[in-house]
């Protein structure tokens, strides 16, 4: 955009018009600037900005998580697949546990080989802090019973390993 272009907006007014000059001289050097530099340019910084390395940031970002979302009511759903029944009742025997320990209580669905868990607050129907924590230890149950191997750790509530 030029000037002559944009004061051709206010009809075709002569030379000596005194409004049309008076404007030409205001705004002279605004169309050449603009004419000059690109539109998405920012005008320079006073400073710097130092580079930083994302290892220097304290924070870090939130892991993903491969919980979905359930609706209506609002939840947190997944099912984890087991490949021994001993490691599937070792996992419900650790997360029921911790149900009773926390209070907070989820709905299991267990069929050898997977468990489907759903987790909300029930008072609000919806998915609080205290329902991610609950995901996040069954993440870690599920991680810790994967390695047992053997079994031999695996004992359930009548005291006997399977």
């Amino acid at each position: 955009m030029n000037l002559e272009s944009s004061l051709g907006n206010l009809g075709t007014a002569a030379e000596s018009d005194p409004v049309r000059r008076l404007l030409t001289e205001m705004m002279h050097d605004y169309f050449e600037e603009a004419d000059s530099t690109p539109a998405y340019s920012s005008p320079p910084m006073p400073f710097s900005i130092p580079s930083i390395k994302t290892s220097e940031v304290p924070v870090r970002p939130v892991a993903k998580t491969d919980w979905e979302i359930g609706r209506a009511p609002r939840c947190l759903k997944k099912t984890f697949k087991f490949s021994k029944p001993a490691i599937m009742a070792a996992f419900l025997q650790e997360l029921l546990a911790h149900e009773v320990e926390t209070g907070h209580h989820g709905r299991l669905v267990c069929e050898f080989p997977h468990i489907e868990i759903e987790i909300r607050t029930h008072d609000l129907d919806d998915v609080t802090e205290l329902d991610k924590e609950y995901a996040k230890t069954c993440d870690q149950i599920f991680e810790d019973v994967r390695h047992y191997g053997d079994h031999s750790q695996a004992r359930f509530f009548d005291g006997q390993e399977w």
